[in-house]
């Protein structure tokens, strides 16, 4: 299964949604392996920090933010020796994997993609929660890291804001 990763972690479509992944989580940045939920750092990677915040009720950590039970049961199904970031990021895989959205990534479906994910990762657009960007700009952002778009998702029209911008509400085309 380690095989398959590598070999999926050399795919653009796969590496610009875990790219869009880590922009969500606020994990981006060359320190972003080693964030804890809240932005905290560690510096110990031969395992998961497991340390619980209290404000956000989570032991999340690193560029994907595991919650240290997930990170238990992802890293002994993978034989994942310790918390190091290739390893962050084949448990990410994994994760996509158990999601069932490889082939929507593959495919450059990526709408449906964040749909079946944003349940995990919260910050992904129309989780429910608390989405730190709309469809539109992870869209956007997965292109500009090297993802291609199927059709479908080309032509993807956002619900305009119609509070917002109530004399325009069925210009497509105007810049708000």
């Amino acid at each position: 299964i380690i095989q398959y990763y590598e070999k999926l972690l050399k795919n653009n479509n796969i590496q610009a949604y875990l790219m869009t992944l880590r922009k969500g989580e606020g994990t981006l940045g060359s320190d972003g392996f080693n964030t804890i939920v809240g932005y905290g750092k560690f510096k110990d990677f031969s395992h998961h920090p497991n340390t619980y915040v209290s404000k956000y009720n989570s032991t999340e950590a690193g560029a994907y933010q595991f919650r240290y039970d997930t990170w238990a049961e992802d890293s002994a199904k993978l034989e994942l020796q310790d918390f190091d970031p290739h390893n962050q990021t084949l448990a990410a895989l994994y994760e996509l994997e158990k999601k069932k959205v490889i082939d929507y990534i593959l495919n450059g479906d990526i709408i449906s993609a964040v749909r079946k994910t944003n349940h995990t990762w919260t910050s992904l657009p129309e989780s429910g929660k608390k989405p730190r960007w709309n469809m539109q700009e992870a869209l956007e952002f997965y292109q500009l890291k090297g993802g291609t778009l199927n059709e479908a998702n080309l032509n993807y029209i956002p619900i305009l804001n119609w509070k917002k911008h109530p004399a325009h509400p069925l210009d497509f085309d105007k810049q708000y």
